[in-house]
């Protein structure tokens, strides 16, 4: 019946529930890259082990957000970073769930982040690209690309805003 329906596996359909995700970092950051010091987390020598869990809409969502948590109070500007467009394409369909995917995720600065590496006016967008057997793995790689392309490109504008 539902498949006649149109809503078998449409999670958005009024009388189901969304599908919800947990996922756990750990996220270990040298105190020399950190900015800001945090000081509910686990502290060897000069590593900072950050456990952090999230729920998501999916296990994607639930890794990003369990990732920001773990990050943000490190990196602050990390809350300027939208995740604006995520894409996985199948590389050889051939070998059904077994395939390689490319997962493609595109990101967005906003705020006063944005407004301090605006040139010409334009949107700041980049987009990261990962690959692999896993999805999720091959996803969360691409996020954290994403999140340290930030951290290296758009540093001295950060800098400059004293976050």
């Amino acid at each position: 019946k539902r498949w006649k329906e149109g809503s078998a596996g449409d999670y958005s359909a009024k009388d189901r529930k969304s599908a919800r995700c947990k996922a756990i970092v750990a996220v270990q950051i040298e105190e020399e890259f950190s900015c800001r010091r945090r000081t509910e987390v686990c502290e060897v020598g000069d590593e900072m082990t950050v456990l952090e869990v999230a729920d998501g809409n999916g296990p994607v969502d639930a890794l990003a957000k369990a990732l920001d948590r773990a990050l943000i109070p490190s990196f602050p500007t990390l809350e300027a970073v939208d995740l604006i467009d995520y894409k996985v394409r199948i590389l050889d369909a051939d070998q059904a769930t077994g395939a390689n995917v490319r997962v493609m995720v595109e990101f967005q600065l906003t705020g006063d982040v944005a407004n301090a590496v605006k040139k010409d006016n334009k949107k700041v967008t980049w987009t990261t690209v990962s690959a692999g057997t896993n999805i999720i793995s091959a996803s969360f790689a691409a996020l954290v690309d994403g999140y340290e392309y930030h951290l290296a490109e758009h540093q001295d504008a950060c800098a400059q805003l004293d976050l």
